[in-house]
């Protein structure tokens, strides 16, 4: 302060944000597999029994 700088870190008041913060709930589904990689035999016919 002697030499008018102020080092002070320290916040003289809160600051305010205009942000608002936006949240999404994210759920996982077990994807099936489609009936057209059965019938180009990319998925053993076995496995559509399960």
């Amino acid at each position: 302060m002697e030499y008018g700088i102020n080092i002070d870190l320290r916040p003289c008041e809160p600051a305010k944000s205009n942000v608002v913060p936006l949240f999404r709930i994210l759920e996982a589904k077990p994807a099936e597999v489609p009936d057209w990689a059965y019938s180009k035999n990319l998925i053993h016919q076995s496995r559509k029994a399960q």
